[in-house]
């Protein structure tokens, strides 16, 4: 009697193994499925423990899921890279234009000796500044002094495209300092952060 208690208790503790195994196996397919989503598919159809009909109702779910966000996500992608592409494209003809706002200065430096007069009014700058007012939004910050003058304008990502020239020798660089703070292109000084 005491063996066939013994027995049933063992038989039943193994059921219990077994139950907590397959519950396992089950969630162990379903975090894979999430990881690696082949696997995690072919795992659930090898456990016994899902019905078949359960088996066929998740894969189809998986199967609608990849069908309709593939085309989701390259369409997207191409969005995103299309955006990009314009972004990039608006940056260059911005710098373009900057860039003949410092030859202007340049001109206007070798001309008259000095960058006091180089600002959207004069006649060299005056057709850089219109285009980027009109394409931008926003026209040139330029100040001037007898020696220096500096040039800024914001880009579309949200940096800085800053000229400053001293002398007859203009430099450019790409800043994301606000080229207005104390002790750069603030009228004061002409330095490009």
């Amino acid at each position: 009697m005491k063996l066939e208690s013994h027995q049933t208790a063992a038989s039943g503790s193994s059921l219990k193994e077994e139950k907590i195994n397959t519950e396992w196996k089950g969630i162990l397919a379903i975090m894979v499925y999430i990881v690696v989503p082949v696997v995690g598919l072919i795992l659930m159809w090898l456990l016994e423990r899902w019905s078949k009909r359960a088996k066929i109702i998740f894969t189809v779910v998986v199967l609608m899921f990849y069908v309709i966000s593939i085309p989701i996500g390259r369409s997207l992608v191409t969005e995103t890279r299309e955006s990009f592409e314009q972004l990039e494209k608006k940056e260059f003809e911005i710098e373009t234009k900057m860039g003949e706002v410092g030859t202007a200065a340049e001109i206007i430096y070798d001309e008259e000796g000095s960058y006091s007069h180089v600002n959207c009014d004069h006649s060299y700058l005056a057709s850089p500044c219109s285009y980027l007012d009109e394409n931008t939004g926003a026209t040139p910050i330029i100040h001037s002094s007898l020696n220096k003058y500096c040039s800024y304008i914001k880009l579309p990502a949200g940096h800085y495209f800053c000229l400053e020239g001293k002398k007859g020798r203009s430099k450019a660089r790409y800043t994301t300092i606000y080229p207005e703070e104390p002790g750069y292109c603030d009228g004061i000084t002409f330095i490009c952060p």
